[in-house]
């Protein structure tokens, strides 16, 4: 039986620091998606879509909890329903969230449409940046746990934005049989524009590409990226959205620097074949109760001691401790030193190891004059309706 699955993966410019205008438009987001050509099963929106990103000390003025988000949008949905239009949708919503008076970088999976709102899950960011641009740890505090979770159509994960960067996090939430990770980000634009190979965008693109594509093709699943578009602050994220099949392969990809919705259709049977093909999860699987013990080793500090291998390698061959085992591959020469009794123990001398890289030099080559520097100047602003984007339509593709 065909189990399939639509998403609209959204990149959206928020007005940052207003949260009731932000939930007024995503409710006539949802409502145009909802009813067009493809309604979307699920909805994907950005990191921080209710508020912009770099609001810093004003967190405190857009946070709300998880129940009062999926209120706020299932009411805003309804207003902007056409009558008799209204259908169920699964949101995913970036917010700062309020939780037992503690501050937090969330994303909410609620149901909306159908009934009083649900909230499904809530992730709350782990890994909170510190550097460069970001300094998030100021103002909100950090999550502690990656699960996935039941929804109608199957078990999904959310991470939000560094939450990607490192592998783990990933690997966690399909060892707890996830089959769709949605990520949701706000990552600025940095980096030289435009490459020979690769997305269009700025370099942080290819990287973000590059992550989601490893995260998928690794564990074999499906992975939704949704990022933020525009300026705030003078800092400019890119969008360039993107979802990921379960081979590691493009199935959509999202425009520079423009709001967009990217509807996708997904088969869910995809992730059967690639993990046939590669079987790299249930080899981690098989392999979980070893490394578990050698993750635990490392977190005590245990350090593994040459000598120790050596002296049971010793004893299995039943050499004394200052002696080599006979017959051994690797040649050894002994040097006295100081001779006699008394003198210190000869030393072993061992043929020289090869080095483990060699360095090859290569004939130059000329490159091309360098192309004019990345430029929003002559863009046309951005309209305040998303614009679609389907595989196979000019600002998508398909391929790698």
């Amino acid at each position: 039986m065909p189990r399939t699955l639509t998403i609209a993966t959204t990149q959206l410019h928020p007005r940052k620091g207003d949260y009731a205008a932000n939930l007024s438009r995503l409710g006539g987001v949802i409502a145009q998606l909802t009813q067009g050509e493809t309604p979307p099963q699920v909805i994907h929106l950005p990191e921080a879509a209710l508020s912009g990103y770099f609001v810093e000390g004003g967190v405190r003025e857009v946070a709300v909890t998880a129940g009062t988000l999926a209120s706020d949008l299932d009411r805003a949905y309804r207003d902007a329903a056409r009558e008799g239009s209204l259908r169920p949708v699964d949101v995913i919503a970036g917010f700062y969230e309020r939780w037992r008076e503690t501050l937090y970088n969330s994303a909410a999976y609620v149901r909306l449409g159908e009934g009083a709102p649900r909230v499904l899950h809530v992730h709350r960011k782990a890994f909170l940046p510190t550097y460069g641009l970001f300094d998030e740890e100021r103002f909100v505090e950090r999550g502690h746990d990656i699960r996935a979770f039941d929804t109608p159509w199957g078990r999904a994960a959310l991470l939000i934005c560094e939450d990607a960067w490192h592998s783990l996090s990933g690997t966690i939430a399909a060892l707890d049989d996830a089959e769709v990770i949605f990520v949701s980000s706000a990552a600025p634009a940095r980096g030289i524009h435009p490459r020979d190979t690769g997305p269009s965008g700025p370099a942080t693109v290819a990287r973000w590409e590059r992550l989601i594509r490893e995260i998928a093709e690794e564990h074999g699943i499906f992975v939704s990226l949704s990022n933020l578009v525009g300026s705030e602050g003078g800092k400019v994220f890119a969008g360039c959205s993107a979802v990921m099949g379960p081979h590691g392969d493009v199935r959509v990809r999202g425009p520079a620097w423009e709001e967009a919705a990217l509807v996708t259709r997904l088969d869910l049977r995809d992730i059967g074949r690639a993990r046939s093909d590669t079987p790299l999860l249930a080899d981690l699987r098989t392999a979980i109760p070893h490394l578990q013990r050698s993750l635990e080793r490392a977190e005590r500090g245990e350090r593994a001691g040459a000598a120790t291998y050596d002296a049971e390698e010793r004893a299995s061959h039943g050499t004394a401790a200052g002696g080599g085992a006979p017959g051994a591959a690797q040649a050894e020469t002994e040097v006295g030193v100081g001779g006699g009794r008394g003198g210190p123990p000869p030393i072993r001398i061992l043929p020289p190891i090869p080095p483990a890289s060699v360095i090859i030099p290569l004939p130059s080559r000329s490159f091309p004059p360098p192309t004019a520097p990345m430029t929003r100047e002559g863009r046309p602003p951005s309209t305040s309706t998303p614009r679609w984007s389907k595989p196979g339509s000019r600002s998508s593709s398909a391929t790698r």
